[in-house]
């Protein structure tokens, strides 16, 4: 169970529309690990980040981890906000996950053998807000609600 709710962070490649975290910025945080521990034991080499022997500027690998950041910071306030309305934290964690990255059934009352109906209210809502930031990519909709795009 643990492996496959691990696996619902995983998403398809870059190009692809699935949702979840793609497979190329998990690369890229690994890569950044690599870097981290390179520099903490050789502290005067700066090795370069590169992806496909292409080399990643730092505004697009901040771009990324903050992407990613903010992918597990929504993950865990969705999920707090749907364990205060009383669900176990199994369902709740995999129906946040599920619905973020658009995968499928999650676990617990939310199985492969059951449905969302058991949920509150609230929660549906929330589930669906969640569901709509993970499918359009968390920084538009951001973008979207933000102050300055609605200045003219």
């Amino acid at each position: 169970m643990m492996l496959l709710f691990l696996l619902m962070f995983s998403g398809g490649s870059m190009g692809s529309t699935s949702g979840g975290i793609k497979i190329g910025r998990h690369l890229l945080v690994i890569k950044n690990f690599r870097i981290v521990v390179t520099r903490l034991v050789h502290p005067n080499i700066y090795p370069a980040l590169k992806l496909n022997g292409k080399l990643i500027d730092e505004k697009t690998n901040t771009s990324i981890i903050s992407f990613i950041l903010l992918y597990f910071f929504i993950f865990l306030v969705g999920t707090t906000f749907i364990v205060l309305n009383g669900s176990d934290p199994v369902t709740s964690a995999t129906s946040v996950a599920t619905c973020m990255a658009g995968i499928g059934p999650g676990l617990g009352t939310v199985g492969p053998m059951s449905n969302f109906s058991g949920l509150p209210g609230i929660s549906k809502i929330t589930l669906s807000l969640v569901m709509i930031i993970g499918r359009l990519e968390i920084i538009p909709v951001f973008i979207l609600f933000g102050k300055s795009f609605w200045k003219l």
